[in-house]
């Protein structure tokens, strides 16, 4: 189990770094730096699939967790950067684990992204969500109790600065800005309205609803016996 939270860890540091180089020195080949983003983002998601002994209702549980992402998405489509997704994934990351809510946040996104066009920012935007979604269980997944405030200041943070300074990096790509200091800055300053109404959306939802949505998903999951970490265990 730690050898795998450690291999995940690197996977998500050597992601980043491959974004920050992609932005600056390999625009050109967006095509092919995405789909290698792309592939090693899923690279933990399968190897835990392939070591766990996960059951069809957990799949399936997962799966209307990012039904609810990609919907939370799409309706607010008229509103943007208020989007009740960045809440979703959180929530999930809390209620199933960090491995669920990368799952969640990287699928909604892509899938998400086959109603408002796929491009060169959807590897970004699964990279972020998914970050997003497996430091969420990270932090809370074996917390009781978790304030409201609490909520509303990590997904603040979650929705304005992770997200938003991962997912400038396709614009950085898009309006080939090159790898000046100023250039970059810009974009990053432009971006600053648009990140913070994502983070205060974000920080609102999980203020009024993360508790109560919280409650209800746990004790439908220990109802239904819909997830049980103990009969997911790594083989050995």
């Amino acid at each position: 189990m730690k050898h795998y939270r450690l291999f995940q860890l690197i996977i998500t540091l050597i992601i980043m770094a491959l974004i920050a180089v992609w932005a600056l020195y390999f625009r050109e080949y967006y095509m092919l730096m995405s789909v290698l983003i792309i592939v090693l983002s899923f690279i933990p998601v399968y190897i835990q699939f392939d070591h766990r002994r996960y059951r069809l209702r957990d799949v399936v549980l997962a799966s209307v967790l990012i039904a609810l992402a990609v919907i939370g998405r799409v309706a607010f489509f008229m509103l943007p950067n208020v989007k009740p997704m960045c809440a979703i994934v959180i929530l999930s990351g809390i209620c199933m684990g960090g491995d669920f809510g990368f799952i969640v946040g990287s699928l909604g996104a892509f899938i998400s992204n086959i109603f408002f066009t796929q491009g060169v920012w959807t590897p970004f935007q699964m990279v972020s969500f998914g970050i997003i979604g497996f430091l969420s269980g990270l932090i809370f997944e074996k917390k009781e109790k978790i304030g409201r405030i609490t909520l509303a200041v990590f997904g603040f943070i979650c929705g304005c600065f992770i997200y938003g300074l991962l997912v400038e990096g396709s614009t950085l790509i898009f309006l080939d800005v090159g790898s000046s200091f100023a250039a970059i800055l810009a974009v990053y300053i432009s971006a600053i309205p648009s990140d913070l109404i994502h983070g205060l959306s974000t920080a609102l939802i999980l203020f009024f609803f993360g508790e109560r949505f919280i409650r209800s998903l746990r004790r439908i999951i220990s109802k239904y016996a819909l997830y049980d970490r103990e009969s997911a265990e790594f083989e050995t």
